[in-house]
């Protein structure tokens, strides 16, 4: 009989915890559904096709000087012929029509390099960092943060100029050294896994990804944030980001032959606008549910 009793008490327990577990679960469900609906009606508002639509010009205008800087940095030490045709292939799986849209200027100006000067440098750092000024602007119209001009202006500068350079230099790491990490995280694998191994670039990409999404979103606004406060909007935004790319990348695939038939010579640029767009909104709405959760994580206590 003592038996049957402790069996009954046991299973009230667990039924009880349970109980628990699943309001909790469910308390937690609607806190992240209201973050979500907040952060997804801030991110189609009236003025974001319109941020959105200025981040994909200066990306067109700030992606030539950027690799133009990558490439003379690493002219001092490798074939600046080889490096060009790296980056362009890494960059054309980030950005779909690069190589169409840039790879030819690029090489050009590459076989009929100079010396680069001081002078020059500045100057592709100065045009390549319009990119992260408008980001910067983006970031703190989320934000809410309003700076006065002075203070505003030479701060975005700088740090843009900060911005291109270490994105000149992980997109110079990534495409000389790249395909070793690959190959070393590889090597880890144990033998049970090794079918797997060919997604390892994949989780790569998703990687880097939301470390750099986490990156913008902590650095970029004129306010103080945490890595927590940047966390879920890097890791939605970079995980949406990878999912889009590679069905929009298929897109391409299909229907960019019939494309050409329409636009002739502009479809690389109405291509590369068309994800710049699509990125910039994906970008705008993890700063937005970034604001929700911080919002939300403060009206909790």
């Amino acid at each position: 009989m003592l038996p049957m009793l402790e069996w009954r008490k046991q299973g009230e327990r667990l039924w009880q915890l349970g109980g628990e577990w699943a309001g909790w679960l469910g308390g937690y469900g609607r806190h992240w559904l209201f973050i979500t609906g907040s952060a997804l009606q801030q991110t189609f508002g009236s003025d974001t096709g319109m941020v959105a639509s200025s981040i994909g010009y200066y990306t067109l205008f700030s992606l030539f000087p950027l690799i133009l800087l990558s490439v003379a940095i690493a002219s001092l030490w490798v074939d600046p012929s080889v490096v060009e045709s790296e980056i362009m292939n890494r960059l054309e799986f980030i950005v779909p029509g690069l190589q169409a849209l840039l790879g030819q200027n690029i090489e050009s100006i590459v076989n009929a390099r100079a010396p680069i000067t001081g002078i020059a440098v500045l100057i592709l750092f100065w045009t390549a960092s319009n990119i992260f000024t408008a980001l910067t602007r983006a970031m703190d119209r989320v934000w809410g943060v309003e700076l006065t001009w002075s203070r505003s202006a030479f701060r975005q500068r700088g740090l843009a100029m900060l911005m291109v350079l270490f994105l000149g230099i992980a997109v110079l790491l990534a495409s000389l050294y790249g395909g070793t990490v690959v190959a070393i995280i590889n090597s880890f694998y144990p033998e049970e896994l090794r079918p797997y191994r060919p997604y390892t670039t994949e989780l790569w990409t998703v990687a880097v990804s939301i470390g750099l999404f986490a990156m913008l979103y902590r650095f970029l606004p004129h306010r103080r944030l945490s890595w927590r406060d940047v966390l879920p909007g890097a890791l939605i935004a970079g995980f949406t980001w990878s999912v889009v790319k590679d069905s929009f990348l298929s897109i391409i695939d299909l229907y960019l032959s019939r494309t050409n038939l329409v636009y002739g010579s502009v479809t690389t640029v109405i291509v590369f606008l068309t994800w710049t767009y699509v990125s910039s909104f994906i970008f705008l709405f993890g700063a937005h549910l970034n604001v929700a959760y911080v919002r939300q994580r403060k009206r909790s206590g």
